[in-house]
């Protein structure tokens, strides 16, 4: 008989994610942050019609060691993966530019 026992089936058990209360602490602080300085943020940005993770771009950046690492290195191209980005003409600048603001 299902229920008759042991406390709460799998499907009644519900965990909060980590990584989804990081990334929303780290949207509401970087929404804070721009409209401090009056800049709009687009959280719908799109390379190729693939969007933008801004809490991943920033975990894999930040992993490489920050902004001026991964420009001095030129390592925007290898960025594209996460992403499932194909490298394309502009696209490593459009994500360099995403980053950016």
């Amino acid at each position: 008989m299902r229920g008759s026992g042991s406390g709460p089936s799998v499907g009644d058990r519900r965990t909060k994610d980590p990584l989804d209360s990081a990334r929303g602490a780290f949207l509401r602080d970087l929404t804070t942050f721009h409209q401090s300085r009056g800049i709009t943020v687009d959280e719908n940005l799109k390379i190729n019609g693939k969007e933008i993770d801004l809490y991943l771009l920033y975990q894999v950046v930040t992993s490489r060691g920050g902004w001026e690492k991964v420009n001095v290195k030129d390592e925007w191209d290898d960025l594209l993966k996460y992403f499932r980005i194909p490298k394309a003409t502009n696209s490593s600048v459009v994500i360099k530019r995403i980053y950016h603001k």
